[in-house]
């Protein structure tokens, strides 16, 4: 995984200096816009007219101004709600202010994602159609979450002739763990059987990404079959969260947060300001490792007999709270008759599940460069 250690000041710092410059009449905690700033390398500090105060480091420049509804960062306009608080040298920000503030920082400091460009899978020489050697053997992944759509009491879609998307789900999906653990890679499945995780939909989708949060894995992956009104259908898509899908509303980030601060190393800060906008660092520094896992699988699936539908977002639960590199794979549409035949036939499967599996060799090794380059 790539290097999140930058993270753990953060949280460490937000806790132990939160309560600290609390002000008068608003119990949120506050944070010191002068630490804040060092906190991301922006160390050098020079007071400008009007009372503004500039911080610049790392190439990069924020200015700030007492009691002023924004900031500015590297030029552009941060909405602070409410305005600092204090003179120069003790002002602070606070509650959505801190956020916002905070998540210009981190967007600064991790850039926009980067292009990807992913090289065509070569052909295997290893057993079975998992990951292919590399001159670096990948050293990133080693432990991926796997989740067969639906089960149980949810079929998920139902082929023309009958045949039915939770069965195709999890054969394919044992048969990529079975490819993954002989190479090493520890394999977590959200199921292992026809079962349902809870009988009401939404619960089970939140305990499967919740299994996920758990386990601290390095991708997670889940797996599904599409279905359209026509029969003509056809083809695959990958998909990988939607940013604006987020709502922290909907569910409080709690519980996201303590298990990626303990991934850090660092205590879970009790604001739940604070905790918002870490969480949300933490998913935008895994939204661009997303996209490369979906752009490997998308390679791999080339020269299936089949349609590309390329690399798409949504705001599906299981992407929206997982604090990892995620993606939902739709394999094919079995409502498509042809494709239905083949999504039935072990062989078939057998293909999906090494074109995966080389699709997590390329993704690894392109995260191990991304290490190296950034250390």
């Amino acid at each position: 995984m790539r290097n999140l250690t930058w993270l753990a000041p953060a949280i460490a710092l937000l806790v132990a200096a939160g309560t600290a410059c609390a002000g008068e009449g608003d119990p949120r905690p506050a944070l010191q816009v002068r630490r804040l700033a060092s906190l991301y390398g922006m160390k050098e500090e020079k007071a400008l007219p009007g009372g503004r105060t500039e911080f610049s480091g790392n190439g990069h420049v924020l200015i700030v101004a007492p009691l002023c509804p924004g900031a500015l960062m590297d030029g552009r306009f941060i909405p602070l709600d409410p305005p600092p608080t204090g003179e120069a040298e003790g002002m602070a920000v606070r509650g959505n202010a801190l956020e916002a503030l905070t998540e210009a920082l981190v967007a600064a400091m991790v850039g926009p994602p980067p292009a990807v460009s992913v090289p065509a899978p070569a052909p295997s020489a290893s057993p079975a159609g998992g990951p292919a050697p590399a001159d670096d053997p990948p050293a990133t992944v080693r432990k991926i979450v796997i989740d067969p759509g639906h089960g149980g009491d949810f079929d998920g879609a139902r082929g023309r002739q009958g045949l039915l998307e939770k069965t195709v789900t999890l054969d394919v999906s044992r048969r990529l763990a079975d490819l993954l653990r002989r190479h090493g890679i520890q394999v977590v499945l959200t199921r292992d059987s026809d079962r349902h995780l809870s009988s009401n939909l939404r619960e089970d989708l939140k305990r499967r990404v919740d299994l996920s949060n758990h386990e601290s894995p390095d991708c997670f992956i889940s797996i599904h079959a599409n279905y359209a009104a026509s029969p003509a259908v056809r083809g695959y898509e990958v998909y990988t969260g939607r940013p604006e899908a987020v709502d922290e509303r909907a569910r409080p980030p709690a519980a996201e947060l303590d298990n990626a601060s303990r991934r850090l190393g660092a205590d879970a800060p009790d604001d739940p300001s604070t905790r918002r906008a870490l969480f949300h660092a933490l998913q935008r520094e895994f939204r661009s490792e997303s996209r490369e896992l979906a752009e490997s699988i998308r390679v791999s699936f080339r020269g299936l007999p089949t349609e590309d539908r390329g690399v798409k977002t949504a705001g599906f639960y299981v992407l929206k709270w997982a604090e990892v590199p995620a993606v939902l794979v739709e394999l094919d549409f079995i409502s498509n008759p042809e494709v239905e035949k083949r999504l039935g036939n072990p062989t078939h499967r057998q293909e999906l599940a090494e074109r995966l599996a080389r699709a997590v060799g390329t993704f690894d090794r392109e995260l191990a460069k991304t290490c190296r380059e950034t250390r």
